[in-house]
């Protein structure tokens, strides 16, 4: 992925549709120097067409985050570290309501 700095991010890679193919958990950490305002960068990216498509893009103050074993649309939730659940809705990962 192009964009990303060679250090300071966690990339987890999890078949989060169950398709055999894993999407990537992208997190860039605080003390990269990458973060402004004290927020860091979290991404979901599908890696399979020609080009990376994100399926979340989205800021957060502590940006860890990891695949949980609820599914929403046949999509795997995602939990943030700050506590909200991401959830699978109209083709990407949308923020709670």
């Amino acid at each position: 992925y192009a964009g990303m700095p060679r250090h300071g991010y966690t990339a987890q890679f999890v078949d989060l549709n169950g398709d055999g193919i894993a999407e990537v958990l992208l997190s860039l950490n605080y003390d990269s120097g990458q973060c402004g305002a004290a927020n860091c960068s979290l991404e979901i990216l599908d890696l399979t067409g020609p080009s990376v498509r994100a399926l979340f893009g989205g800021l957060a103050p502590d940006a860890g985050m990891r695949a949980l074993d609820s599914r929403t649309q046949g999509w795997r939730d995602v939990r943030l570290d700050i506590g909200q659940v991401l959830r699978w809705r109209n083709g990407e990962y949308h923020w709670p309501r």
